[in-house]
């Protein structure tokens, strides 16, 4: 009987973790919170300050992946920026 309680909480963890990484790809992807929450209420029986901290997480991985593109984005910005600032200030230099 342990056997069998022991299996049946492992396939739990299990289902808790895939359901923890289809919310995390729903409001990756752009879903809506309150859809995140009513898809873990209805599909996985997460609900309270469990499917909370699901989505908390979640939307926080988000944020973080937006502020990486974004700062790399500035950067390419950046270094695209300074090639033609450096040609057009060596030929003025060259002028005068």
């Amino acid at each position: 009987m342990l056997a069998k309680e022991s299996r049946h909480m492992s396939d739990n963890g299990k289902a808790r973790n895939l359901a923890r990484g289809e919310a995390k790809s729903r409001i990756h992807w752009g879903a809506e919170v309150e859809e995140v929450l009513e898809l873990l209420r209805a599909n996985d029986g997460i609900e309270g300050h469990e499917a909370d901290a699901i989505v908390s997480e979640a939307v926080s991985a988000r944020r973080s992946a937006i502020r990486k593109n974004a700062t790399l984005a500035l950067v390419f910005a950046v270094i695209g920026l300074s090639i033609p600032a450096t040609y057009f200030g060596f030929r003025a230099s060259l002028v005068l």
